[in-house]
């Protein structure tokens, strides 16, 4: 006799692609599909529910021999949704669990992943890496290409399949600073780009400028002041611009809006200046970016104990989404790693400046 079994994932979204995989795989034995309820019936009198866990409690009260939860490490509430309603619907059958996930810190998945680990007869826990699927092609190449173009702790957990304690974000940040220098002079034929992060009080306004045209690149000059005049601050902004020859400047709106971006447009000529609007994800992405600078050797820092603590100090806390916010620890600044992310941006988008004369 067939007995009912549910899937379960993380979002709306995410079940609608396991839907119509699920859909395709069980087309040769389904004998009655209801897309409205996400429900599969098979010959043998055997279900498959799908639910999204974007509402766990709208599976209370079922009964299922069998459940799988893909990508639980990216399930908010997860020990909500395993203890109060997941759990109960296996008791009729006296059922069992599957928990699969790339892991994403050390949460609640980390937690039953452990159960495991610490021989608790009640759990099996099995850790995969990607580099030993064998359904990749060219596997060896795959994997060194994953192992270069990503931040390593970003490769340990997402190909390795490690719980990663997300305390340090920068790595190697203090063999990137070139100890005594404290701040270097502009140099003709080299390229700049500039980061800025405005502040008007409380946090700081600091500049950035990297140099393009060294390997690694260089951050020759950063100017850090607070509790000045929005016009001072273009003015000190403008000076920078032209000792440097900067044509190229990225600078943070999400604080300040637009109209100051504008005002500076107009007082400090550069050919680009470009106004970036934070979101969680894009400054992961810059975030990472940087990341991969200091663990690939890519950037040099002056001797700027300020920049190097608040590097050293930035914290990534993990979100019930599974993803990270990046942040300055409660209490503390990251306005030099916003202006060094900025520049570093710059770089990246902007090969090419106006030369020094």
């Amino acid at each position: 006799m067939g007995l009912p079994a549910a899937l379960f994932v993380p979002s709306y979204k995410m079940l609608v692609d396991s839907w119509a995989e699920l859909r395709n795989g069980t087309a040769d034995i389904a004998t009655r599909v209801s897309i409205s309820e996400r429900r599969i019936e098979v010959r043998g009198g055997g279900v498959i529910d799908c639910w999204s866990m974007d509402n766990a409690d709208a599976a209370r009260g079922r009964k299922y021999a069998l459940v799988a939860i893909d990508e639980a490490a990216m399930v908010g509430g997860l020990d909500y949704a395993w203890e109060y309603v997941i759990r109960p619907t296996l008791i009729d059958y006296g059922g069992r669990a599957l928990f699969g996930s790339t892991p994403k810190g050390r949460n609640f998945f980390w937690t039953l992943y452990r159960r495991g680990i610490e021989g608790d007869p009640d759990w099996r826990s099995w850790q995969l890496p990607t580099t030993v699927n064998p359904t990749i092609k060219n596997l060896d190449a795959e994997m060194e290409a994953a192992r270069t173009g990503m931040p390593e702790m970003t490769y340990r957990q997402e190909v390795l399949a490690e719980f990663i304690d997300d305390s340090t974000v920068f790595r190697r940040v203090q063999e990137a600073v070139d100890k005594g220098v404290v701040s270097r002079d502009p140099v003709k034929g080299h390229r700049y780009v500039m980061g800025v992060d405005l502040a008007r009080l409380e946090d700081f306004t600091v500049a950035t400028v990297l140099d393009l045209t060294t390997s690694p690149r260089e951050v020759v000059h950063v100017d850090r002041f607070n509790q000045v005049s929005w016009q001072a601050q273009r003015g000190r902004i403008a000076t920078v611009v032209e000792r440097y020859g900067i044509e190229v400047v990225y600078i943070d709106q999400t604080g300040v809006g637009d109209p100051v971006v504008e005002q500076l447009r107009h007082q400090v000529k550069v050919r680009l200046m470009h106004g970036v609007q934070f979101t969680n994800t894009n400054k992961s992405f810059m975030v990472e970016a940087l990341m991969m600078a200091f663990e690939r050797g890519e950037l040099r820092l002056l001797d700027n104990p300020v920049m190097t603590a608040e590097l050293l100090a930035y914290d990534a806390e993990r979100l019930p989404s599974g993803a990270l916010r990046y942040n300055a620890p409660k209490g503390q600044h990251d306005d030099c790693v916003v202006s060094l992310m900025l520049a570093w941006e710059a770089a990246g988008k902007q090969r090419t400046g106006r030369l020094v004369a």
